[in-house]
């Protein structure tokens, strides 16, 4: 006999103690995305594969791909986001700054 799993559905989103990357539209930052839009006006560029051997409370590292080619991607500077949680506010992507 098994007993009821009092898990949450997937859906539920919980407050990280690490900052996370805040997308575009999205309501929360996410910890390790494997996407990121790096082109909110046009929905058009995004990084995708995204791999993270690093994460930490002040700096993310990580390489996935853009346009077919590799992209390291650094993210940085978090700040306390709208809805009280740690966001990067910073990304650069193959050593160029971008504005999110």
């Amino acid at each position: 006999m098994s007993t009821p799993s009092s898990a949450q559905p997937s859906s539920t989103w919980e407050k990280s103690s690490l900052p996370g990357y805040l997308d575009c539209a999205a309501e929360h930052g996410v910890v390790k995305p494997a996407t990121i839009s790096i082109d909110c006006i046009s929905d058009s560029d995004e990084i995708t594969d995204i791999e993270w051997p690093q994460w930490d409370e002040k700096t993310a590292l990580g390489k996935g791909r853009l346009d077919g080619e590799e992209a390291q991607v650094t993210l940085l500077d978090p700040i306390e986001s709208s809805t009280g949680e740690l966001v990067f506010s910073d990304i650069i992507v193959n050593g160029k700054t971008l504005s999110l």
